[in-house]
C-alpha cells in the first residue's frame, strides 16, 4: 500500500509526468524500488506465517493449524476408538488429516524435531503407515528421546517415552506396517543397546528376551543390564544360556520373590483385619461437595530404578526357571507356588 500511495503521489505532483506515466529516469528507477522492497516484505511476511519457527521447514497454513491443536494436547490418542466405547475423537481426526496432507519430509521433520511430544508420536505414526522403513529410522535416531508422554489406544493408558512409544508400535505391528525383518532387527539392537529405564522399558524388554536366542555376542551385554542397569528382566535372556554360574542368580532372584510376596500377602492381611475392626458403615453416608480439579498428567521423566513389584519380580522368576528347567531351580521357586500358583502352573510343568 505504501508504494502504491507513493505512485500516486509521483503522478500528482511530479512535473516530470506525461499523461499518467513517470517520464524522468530517477523516479523511474525510485519506483522500481519501492514495487521489489514491497513484493520482497510480502514474500517474507509468507514464508515466516508458512516455516517453522525454529528450522525454517515449510509446513503450510494448513499443517500449521493442525500442529498448533495437536501440541496443546497432553495424551497421545493412537487408536481411532478411545475408552470403553470405542468413540473417535477429534485428537485422532487431527493426526488423520495430518497423516493425509504432511509430505514424507515434513512428517519426518514433526516426529524428530518438534517440541511437543505429541505431534512428534502423530507424526511417527503418519510415518509408519506410509513409510516403515523412514519410520524405524526415525525411531533409531530418536532412541534417547526420554520425553513422557500418555499413549491411549482403545480402553488402555500408559506412560511411555516417546521413544518406546515409537519401537512398541512398530514392534508389535511389525506385520501390519510391513516392517522388514532388517528393520525389526536393527530396533531389537536399539533395544538391547539403548540405556535401560526401568519404569518405561519393561514391556520392550520383556517382548525382546522372550525373542532373543541365546548367541554368544548378547551375553555380556544382558549382564550387564541385569547388575550394572538393574534389569530384572536380562534374567530372562541369561537363564537361556543355563550356565552353571549363573545359577546362584535365580535362586537369589526367588528368595526376593518370595520375601516380597510375603510382605504383600502380610500387608493386604493387616489391611482386611483394620477394615474388617471398623465395621460397617452407616446407611446415610453424608459426602461433602468438592470444587473441579483439573488432574495433570501422572506421567514422570525416567528416574533411578525402583524397587520392583512383588509381582513382576516372581514372574520373571518362574519365567526365567521355565527356560531353564533345573531340579535345584525348580525347588527353589517351590514357594512362589502359594502365591502365583497359575503362573507356576503355566511355567513349571
Amino acid at each position: 500500500m505504501a508504494a502504491i500511495a507513493q505512485m500516486n503521489k509521483l503522478r500528482i505532483s511530479n512535473p516530470y509526468t506525461h499523461n499518467g506515466r513517470i517520464t524522468n529516469p530517477a523516479e523511474r528507477i525510485l519506483l522500481l524500488v519501492l514495487l521489489l522492497l514491497t513484493g520482497l516484505l510480502s514474500s517474507c511476511s509468507q514464508q515466516g506465517k508458512t516455516a517453522n519457527k525454529e528450522e525454517g521447514m515449510a509446513l503450510g497454513d494448513t499443517i500449521e493449524s493442525i500442529v498448533e491443536q495437536l501440541s496443546k494436547e497432553t495424551e497421545f490418542h493412537a487408536s481411532g476408538g478411545i475408552g470403553f466405547a470405542g468413540e473417535r475423537t477429534s485428537q485422532y481426526d487431527l493426526s488423520d488429516s495430518l497423516w493425509h496432507i504432511a509430505t514424507t519430509e515434513q512428517l519426518a521433520y514433526l516426529a524428530l524435531s518438534h517440541p511437543s511430544t505429541v505431534v512428534r508420536l502423530s507424526a511417527s505414526y503418519g510415518l509408519m503407515k506410509r513409510d516403515p522403513h523412514l519410520a524405524a529410522e526415525i525411531a533409531i535416531k530418536g532412541v534417547l528421546d526420554t520425553a513422557v508422554c500418555e499413549i491411549a489406544s482403545g480402553c488402555i493408558y500408559r506412560c511411555q517415552t516417546v521413544s518406546e512409544g515409537r519401537i512398541s508400535e512398530l514392534r508389535v505391528n511389525r506385520e501390519y506396517y510391513g516392517l522388514s525383518v532388517e528393520d525389526s532387527i536393527r530396533l531389537d539392537s536399539v533395544i538391547l543397546y539403548k540405556p535401560y529405564f526401568d519404569r518405561y522399558d519393561r514391556f520392550l524388554m520383556t517382548d525382546l528376551m522372550e525373542r532373543l536366542p541365546p548367541l554368544p555376542q548378547y551375553y555380556e551385554r544382558l549382564k550387564d543390564l541385569y547388575q550394572k542397569e538393574h534389569c530384572i528382566y536380562a534374567l530372562m535372556g541369561i537363564a537361556k544360556y543355563q550356565r552353571a554360574d549363573d545359577k546362584q542368580l535365580i535362586i537369589d532372584m526367588a528368595q526376593r520373590a518370595i520375601r516380597l510376596s510375603q510382605e504383600k500377602y502380610e500387608m493386604e492381611q493387616a489391611l482386611m483385619e483394620a477394615d474388617d475392626e471398623e465395621g460397617t458403615a452407616p446407611d446415610v453416608i453424608e459426602v461433602e461437595e468438592e470444587e473441579d480439579v483439573v488432574e495433570e498428567s501422572t506421567c514422570t521423566p525416567p528416574e533411578i530404578p525402583s524397587e520392583n513389584h512383588a509381582g513382576e519380580v516372581g514372574y520373571v522368576t518362574l519365567k526365567s526357571v521355565s527356560l531353564w528347567p533345573d531340579r535345584e531351580l525348580v525347588s527353589a521357586v517351590q514357594p512362589l507356588r502359594y502365591y502365583y500358583r497359575s503362573w507356576y502352573d503355566n511355567f513349571i510343568k
